[in-house]
């Protein structure tokens, strides 16, 4: 079964919607910019993106839907 994504995933998502490379995401986040790289990697397997355009028009579809 897959877990939510968590409210720190969503920022991450949010980060890279606007355009933020892993390392400024990691400065952000206060870790590694590895850690960011596999949390990122965990969130587009979780809602099946091959890459970071992906992730951003899945977060912006989400964000549409909830407002």
């Amino acid at each position: 079964m897959k877990r939510d994504l968590t409210s720190e995933d969503l920022r991450i998502c949010a980060w890279v919607t606007e355009g933020k490379q892993n390392k400024q995401i990691a400065n952000h986040l206060g870790v590694s910019e590895d850690v960011v790289t596999q949390r990122l990697k965990m969130i587009m397997r979780h809602i099946d993106a091959s890459n970071r355009a992906m992730v951003a028009a899945w977060y912006v579809r989400r964000t549409e839907v909830r407002q």
